[in-house]
């Protein structure tokens, strides 16, 4: 089985990719510390790997853009995401977008195997700090379910949504088009063809703040 890590910290990375060897050599590891590389690795993947480990490095989650695309554009796909000290309400939000795991950085000895574990059998694990229930995750991805329901209602295709997702953060169109596998133009077309869909004037900014006040992305967090 193939395992995807994300991890801009290479101390951190190395960390993970150690327990994983360690307890579960079986599986097929390939590490990435850039974004867009990884994004398009995993376009490209076939079959998907198992699951993905997604390592957050700033002191908080500054957008939860990477996790909103790959849960939109890979349904199904398992996360496993790894978080400093955060707030809860950025847990929330990655667990509402899809996330199947959590662990905190500083717990990783100790539950990183515990968690592999779990999405091994099909189950998901959040650090008993986080407080996240069985419960809990079920009206987070039940609010979630209702946001991609009004979206949907919009009429946009899957790839006008997969670039609606990579908007927030600093992604130029040239790397969403790399991600996506289309060429830079084709996603200024994108861009304009969704603004007139929508009746929207101000391009990018214009249809990110219509997505984010309508709660069609969720961007987390942004303040350092």
């Amino acid at each position: 089985m193939k395992v995807f890590i994300y991890q801009g910290q290479s101390d951190v990375a190395i960390l993970v990719r150690h327990h994983i060897q360690r307890y579960f050599p079986s599986l097929s590891i390939a590490l990435f510390n850039n974004a867009v590389h990884f994004l398009q690795q995993l376009h490209f993947a076939k079959p998907l790997p198992h699951f993905i480990v997604l390592g957050l490095p700033s002191k908080k989650i500054e957008s939860l853009t990477l996790i909103e695309f790959i849960c939109t554009h890979y349904s199904g796909l398992t996360v496993l995401l790894l978080v400093p000290e955060v707030g809860i309400k950025q847990v929330k939000d990655a667990v509402a977008l899809g996330v199947s795991s959590v662990v905190m950085l500083n717990s990783i000895p100790q539950e990183l195997p515990k968690a592999i574990a779990a999405l091994l059998n099909h189950q998901p694990y959040f650090s008993e700090q986080l407080g996240i229930t069985a419960d809990v995750r079920k009206l987070l991805r039940e609010e979630r379910w209702a946001e991609q329901l009004n979206m949907k209602s919009l009429r946009l295709t899957a790839t006008e949504r997969s670039i609606i997702s990579l908007l927030p953060g600093t992604l130029s169109y040239k790397e969403i088009g790399l991600i996506l596998n289309k060429e830079e133009k084709t996603i200024e077309v994108y861009i304009q063809r969704i603004c007139k869909k929508l009746n929207i004037e101000g391009g990018r900014m214009g249809l990110l703040i219509y997505c984010i006040s309508r709660k069609f992305i969720r961007i987390g967090d942004t303040s350092l």
